[in-house]
């Protein structure tokens, strides 16, 4: 952050010199402040950042036509739309992922080849598709949810990127159907969710990011499998994750998007030895399963105890269980514990 800080110091002194100079004024490194600030938590902070880079991006073109600067001011405005979308704000976070959207098609309307451009398109239209969800606009969210996942299909070959693409877009469409009610369909793009981004990993898209997508998307192809009666196959999914979350943040240990999925892998896990609890034909309340549970929301809650400023989706997009959730979580498994107890003296 130092570094950036200095960075953004040393542009500003530039500006003054030289004002006119695109390529002094192009520097990114309000963004990239931005961007710091998120991973840590201080989304006010990541906020003005951003604000400050849109209101730059407009003063260096202010019309809109120079493509290159326009779709850097499309992907800041959907950055902003980001925060509003974490803080709850979701008709700002919709009207933000909108004009987004807009811009990228105006521009791809001039130049259909320019990829960077084509992302953004697909990007914005898939973000406005699941805030309009969150905003409980389920059935034109997922028209545009379907959009994007046309927009993608239509590339060839697909990339790494444009499966990691397609399985965030087939985990947004899983959400929304959900919502409907229609869980047999929504487990089914969890499934395919999870294919894409294995596919993605396998062509090479490894790294961090890549591998917390990934659990990501099983964690939620793991939930699903839990509400469908299934609690044998969602541990085996949960534990996949666990498998590579674990020494992921031995390796990171103050990486958020480490710690959110794996504060919800954990949550996950007590889940479903809550569910095996509960099928036992005994109702044990002190069994294993009882005594597990507590143990995995305890360790969920240890991992939230490291993150600043929780919020319901992270940086990589996961939506979580927050910590208010996982110990109330905790308090029942307690209770169940204890009852038990009491009826044996």
């Amino acid at each position: 952050m130092d570094g950036l800080q200095r960075a953004l110091q040393l542009d500003h002194r530039a500006l003054q010199i030289n004002p006119n100079s695109f390529p002094v004024r192009g520097q990114e490194s309000v963004i990239l402040l931005g961007d710091a600030s998120l991973k840590v938590g201080d989304r006010r902070a990541a906020l003005e950042y951003y604000r400050r880079g849109a209101a730059l991006f407009t003063a260096l073109d202010p019309k809109g036509t120079r493509a290159n600067i326009a779709v850097n001011a499309a992907v800041t405005d959907g950055k902003i739309a980001d925060i509003y979308l974490a803080d709850g704000q979701i008709n700002d976070a919709i009207a933000g992922y909108w004009k987004t959207r807009e811009a990228a098609l105006r521009h791809a309307a001039v130049d259909p080849s320019n990829q960077t451009v084509k992302q953004a398109v697909i990007t914005s239209t898939g973000q406005l598709g699941h805030a309009l969800v969150e905003g409980g606009r389920v059935d034109e969210g997922l028209k545009y949810l379907r959009e994007t996942m046309e927009r993608i299909d239509a590339e060839s070959p697909l990339t790494p990127l444009y499966k990691i693409y397609q399985s965030i877009a087939h985990g947004w469409i899983g959400e929304g159907l959900e919502r409907r009610g229609k869980n047999a369909d929504a487990l089914s793009e969890y499934q395919l969710g999870k294919e894409a981004i294995t596919s993605a990993r396998a062509a090479g898209a490894n790294d961090l990011r890549s591998q917390v997508y990934y659990c990501a998307s099983t964690d939620r192809l793991a939930e699903a499998l839990l509400k469908s009666g299934n609690p044998t196959e969602a541990r085996n999914q949960y534990e996949k994750c666990r498998g590579i979350l674990e020494p992921l943040l031995q390796a990171n240990p103050n990486n958020e998007e480490v710690l959110y999925a794996l504060a919800e892998t954990y949550t996950g896990e007590g889940d479903v030895s809550v569910s095996l609890a509960r099928a036992s034909q005994q109702h044990a309340r002190n069994s294993p399963d009882w005594n597990d549970a507590s143990e995995w929301y305890e360790k969920s809650l240890n991992i939230w105890s490291k993150v600043r400023n929780p919020v319901w989706i992270s940086t990589s997009l996961i939506e979580v269980r927050l910590p208010a959730e996982v110990s109330q979580k905790l308090a029942e498994c307690r209770a169940q514990r204890s009852t038990k107890i009491a009826m044996l003296n």
